[in-house]
């Protein structure tokens, strides 16, 4: 997931500047955010939390994932909507904000929550895949 999210970056950031790798977020379009995982795997990603997280891993998701992935979700639908790719910024966006409502789950230590967000945010992948 993290590499596809880099290519879209990177891609929105190089079209912006003309620089090459353009050309790469092109090539690379159809590994969207929407493949990096298989529905199945997002799901057993809200069992995993409903069966109870790993502290380590609970604390690895609450202070770095979700934080610094909503702030890239975000950054990314800034990047896109600068690019008048409106459709793809709306998706960035709304998974930016359910990303970010993720915090007071964890913050309470309620895995139902939590479980319920990531599979809020399961469809939305599937919506960046390419026709």
């Amino acid at each position: 997931m993290a590499r596809s999210l880099m290519v879209l970056v990177m891609g929105a950031a190089s079209a912006s500047t003309g620089m090459p790798s353009r050309r790469l977020f092109a090539a690379n379009r159809h590994r969207s955010l929407a493949t990096a995982a298989e529905p199945a795997q997002r799901e057993r990603m809200a069992e995993l939390v409903e069966e109870g997280l790993d502290p380590e891993i609970r604390t690895l998701w609450q202070t770095f994932v979700v934080r610094v992935g909503a702030r890239r979700l975000n950054d990314l639908a800034v990047c896109l909507s600068s690019l008048r790719l409106d459709a793809g910024a709306a998706i960035a966006a709304e998974q930016a904000r359910i990303v970010g409502g993720l915090q007071g789950p964890f913050m309470a230590g309620d895995d139902a929550a939590l479980a319920a967000g990531l599979r809020r945010l399961a469809p939305t992948y599937e919506r960046c895949a390419p026709p």
